[in-house]
């Protein structure tokens, strides 16, 4: 894993295990290597674990190297690439062995790593959207001053060169405008749920704000104080807590930016990314639009380049379908997640801001009684 984007390198074929070729052994050997290959390759695009991945993929390379008669299931034809349809002796890896798959995970990610080896080894459930938020994040956190801004202008200049370009076409006849009901029935409830994570996320960091505006307020008050009570008894009580009030204050503050903030920000750069590849969605079908109108043309004048724009033309929709249908399945899973993210984050805020309360009331308590001792003494 680089930078947020991982690559899967795999060793394949009968030479893993050396076997003899006069024994016939080495070609069964490369035969079911690439069938286990390739169920790795599946456990990898369905985002398991990548450890728990790995892990399997050993395990399978030493049922492989060790393989006897025994060991494989009679029943050829229903071979598939399932190794539980071809081999009757899988056994878990060995307790000894786990750090050695952690060892062939690199990554420049260390809270990911971190993540990755606690599920692995205590064998916990390992939730997808927060493996997900810890990549977006790092993401989001790694990527250059000025690049989302500049990023977003290009976004911005694309589109609208893309409508200004099609407006023309159209107003020339030269092009139609075709319609995905399917689709854009699912971009409306898209953008409605991007305008409330934006406002979500918007309101969040002004809080934020408003608690580092509160701690600067506070600690210019707690001085003022301490200068007016110089003459009093334990005054270094009163100013043991004062700094206590202000770690808690940073601390919470860190805390929320890691555990709420930031959640929200790579929750949101998500949708920012699906909007990039809605513009370029479009993009092709205007692109089709206009194949498909010249192909029209030129079929009704019997141009002899008709076999060209018929390639053209296929090739443009083909894009353009296999995007359409790519933001099919994306979209409605996108939105599945809103009600889990939002309760988590909500939930995370809660517990954040009763703990911080629950320690700043007791100090409060501590400063109250403090006061109402020199009261009493007056």
């Amino acid at each position: 894993m680089r930078k947020g984007f991982p690559l899967l390198l795999c060793l394949v074929g009968d030479s893993l295990s050396n076997q003899p070729w006069q024994d016939g052994a080495g070609t069964a050997r490369g035969i079911l290597s690439c069938l286990d290959c390739s169920w790795t390759i599946r456990s990898w695009s369905l985002h398991a674990n990548p450890l728990q991945v790995i892990s399997e993929r050993e395990q399978l390379k030493e049922v492989v190297t060790n393989l006897s008669e025994k060991d494989l299931k009679l029943k050829y034809k229903k071979y598939s690439l399932d190794p539980r349809s071809r081999f009757s002796n899988l056994l878990d890896l060995k307790p000894s062995l786990k750090n050695n798959i952690i060892r062939l995970y690199d990554t420049d990610n260390k809270e990911e790593m971190r993540y990755l080896s606690e599920k692995f080894l205590a064998r916990s459930f390992f939730d997808n959207l927060s493996y997900d938020n810890i990549i977006y994040r790092y993401k989001a956190t790694g990527s250059r001053p000025g690049k989302e801004g500049s990023k977003k202008i290009r976004q911005a200049l694309r589109k609208k060169s893309l409508r200004i370009k099609e407006n023309i076409y159209l107003r020339l006849g030269k092009t139609g405008k075709s319609n995905d009901k399917e689709l854009q029935e699912q971009i409306r409830p898209f953008k409605k749920q991007y305008a409330e994570v934006q406002r979500l996320t918007k309101s969040v960091c002004n809080y934020v704000t408003a608690l580092e505006g509160i701690r600067s307020a506070e600690s210019e008050l707690l001085q003022a104080w301490a200068s007016n009570i110089q003459d009093w008894n334990n005054l270094e009580n009163f100013l043991h807590n004062s700094e206590t009030i202000q770690e808690r204050r940073t601390e919470n503050i860190a805390n929320l930016t890691k555990d709420v903030v930031l959640p929200l920000k790579t929750y949101k750069q998500q949708f920012q990314d699906v909007m990039g590849r809605l513009s370029r969605c479009e993009h092709l079908r205007i692109e089709a639009d206009i194949r498909q109108h010249q192909l029209k043309k030129a079929l009704s004048k019997n141009q002899q380049n008709v076999s060209a724009e018929e390639v053209s033309k296929s090739e443009s929709f083909a894009d353009y379908s296999n995007a359409v249908e790519e933001l099919k399945d994306e979209l409605p899973s996108l939105y599945g997640i809103r009600q889990e993210f939002f309760a988590q984050s909500l939930y995370s805020l809660f517990v954040q801001q009763n703990n911080f309360n629950t320690e700043l009331s007791y100090i409060y308590r501590e400063m109250t009684e403090y006061v109402l001792i020199k009261l009493r003494a007056n």
